[in-house]
């Protein structure tokens, strides 16, 4: 689960991780089920922006995708905020 919102010019982002791995009777490795879950909303978006501005759904993707693969130059950029606890409200 994630929950992203813009407020006072900053973006906050909040994830639920270890749903996947938590469900009964789920093989499904917790990274592949988000990148599933970040492609489907890249689709969304590119559904959208479709919609809303008349923009090329590919070359929305294909921008967003060239955004998104900048993320390996910027890994040690370290983000504000803490893990507070895992799915089952179980303190770290």
């Amino acid at each position: 689960m994630m929950r992203i919102w813009l407020a006072h010019d900053e973006l906050y982002v909040s994830l639920l991780l270890g749903m996947w791995e938590d469900a009964e009777d789920c093989d499904v490795d917790e990274r592949n089920a988000w990148g599933e879950l970040l492609a489907d909303t890249i689709r969304h978006i590119a559904n959208g922006m479709e919609q809303s501005h008349g923009w090329d759904k590919k070359e929305t993707i294909a921008q967003l995708l060239g955004l998104y693969s900048n993320i390996r130059t910027c890994l040690e950029v370290q983000l504000p905020g803490d893990m507070l606890s895992n799915a089952h409200n179980k303190p770290l």
